[in-house]
């Protein structure tokens, strides 16, 4: 059967749009299936940056949104697309068979492949709350086409975009309370980083609610809103969430499949989730998944040549992530829990600070010196992760690193003096002979014979 493509990426993001740019440079003809709002939200990102960085006062507000909207390149992303030859179809669609994908009215069409690739992320399990589907809260996509935004706003979740858009919006003069149901924002990052930009981020002014749980919402006079969480209310003139989580509400947890029929594509799960090889396929061979950057190279040589490249497991481990935070923040690798889970004993934590640049630096290493993860928080904190990520890359341990001292931020270089010191009094068996060897030797005073001949 004749196909209309070598490829048809459907997902929103910037994943989505990197493998539909990567395979058309490949010459390969390529779909793209995305909604719009998709783009239009890392574009909010770029502005309310852009407002920071010019210290835009909140009156000013939709005024610097319109101009930053002008100036941004990401806001174009589907022309550029376009303009290199991807059929970009906006809105959504499913699977009619294994070998076709349909979009929704009003531009209904059948898309045939040789291969599809769905990226982006399941969106997360949440709770409901109740009324929230009954009023009318901001998305973080309203952002760009409000005409005034309003002083109070609660923002629901702490996630790090919502830690992201709460710190920009207090910074901008908003007065922001953030509630998560979890002990600290940013959950998925190491304890003590999260907690040092949960400081930050109350300094800079928002009230931070962790432990607690929105039960419900309603709409009072005067366009305010009252939440409930336990026993406590507050009142604010706006709640602001991201989208995904109001299409939650309009579907069940497993929105994602039912809405793409993955059932229909032959794709099977496995305790909830996809099952996935190391080629990223599913179980239907023509259908990839691209939830990782490293996913691209991957997907592209499987779909577009021949199925022979596989992601290791380490790939994703060796990639610098980073929260548009301040300040500047960045971990590779194991967090410290994670890593102590596989490692138990054979775990040294190594902290340092840096006198120079303000910032605080976390190195997690076995007793060989290889490195597991680091995570690290201040002005010079990027330039520092991405040297230890090529560093595990490469499979340098420690001791190795520390040896280029002039060519890495000094931090690391201090570093492996710790783990030796930590090595050393974690071994009491070396201690005690240690001790013993040296009472033995000043006990017979063993020199040597030159020494002896003149005594």
């Amino acid at each position: 059967m004749a196909v209309d493509y070598d490829l048809a990426i459907i997902g929103n993001g910037e994943k989505a749009v990197l493998l539909a740019q990567r395979a058309a440079q490949l010459k390969a003809r390529v779909a793209l299936v995305t909604e719009a709002s998709a783009l239009e939200f890392e574009h909010l990102l770029a502005c309310l940056g852009q407002m920071l960085r010019d210290r835009t006062p909140p009156e000013q507000f939709p005024q610097a949104i319109a101009r930053t909207q002008q100036d941004l390149y990401a806001y174009n992303r589907l022309e550029f697309l376009q303009a290199l030859g991807v059929d970009v179809i906006l809105g959504t669609g499913q699977f009619s068979d294994r070998a076709t994908f349909t979009t929704a009215a009003p531009s209904s069409r059948d898309i045939r492949a040789r291969a599809f690739a769905i990226a982006g992320d399941r969106p997360p399990q949440l709770r409901q709350i109740m009324g929230l589907d009954e009023i009318a809260p901001l998305t973080y996509e309203h952002l760009l086409h409000l005409d005034k935004l309003p002083k109070q706003v609660a923002v629901i979740g702490g996630r790090a975009i919502d830690c992201t858009i709460a710190q920009i919006l207090c910074r901008l003069g908003y007065q922001v309370a953030l509630f998560t149901d979890g002990p600290h924002i940013l959950a998925d990052l190491d304890v003590e980083i999260a907690r040092i930009l949960q400081a930050q981020l109350e300094v800079d002014g928002a009230k931070i609610y962790t432990s607690t749980r929105i039960t419900a919402v309603t709409k009072l006079e005067r366009s305010t809103y009252q939440v409930w969480a336990g026993d406590l209310t507050f009142r604010y003139e706006q709640i602001l969430l991201p989208s995904w989580h109001l299409n939650y509400l309009q579907a069940p947890y497993d929105r994602w499949e039912n809405q793409l029929n993955l059932a229909r594509a032959g794709i099977s799960f496995s305790v909830g989730e996809i099952r996935v090889n190391r080629k990223r396929q599913t179980t239907n061979r023509r259908i990839y998944i691209c939830q990782h950057r490293t996913d691209i190279h991957t997907i592209l040589t499987n779909t577009l040549f021949l199925p022979i490249a596989k992601v290791a497991k380490q790939d994703r481990a060796m990639v610098p992530q980073a929260i548009a935070m301040s300040p500047p923040n960045a971990s590779v690798g194991m967090n410290e829990i994670e890593a102590r889970l596989q490692y138990g004993q054979d775990l040294y934590v190594l902290h340092q600070t840096d006198g120079e640049n303000p910032g605080s630096y976390k190195l997690l290493c076995r007793h060989n010196g290889k490195i597991v993860g680091a995570h690290a928080v201040g002005s010079n904190a990027i330039s520092l992760i991405e040297t230890v990520a090529i560093a595990m890359h490469s499979k340098l341990n420690i001791y190795q690193l520390s040896r280029l001292s002039d060519a890495v931020p000094s931090p690391i270089a201090q570093l492996a003096v710790k783990l030796d010191e930590q090595i050393y009094s974690r071994n009491l068996r070396k201690q005690r002979w240690l001790e013993r060897w040296f009472n033995w030797r000043r006990q017979w005073d063993i020199r040597s014979p030159d020494l002896a001949q003149q005594a």
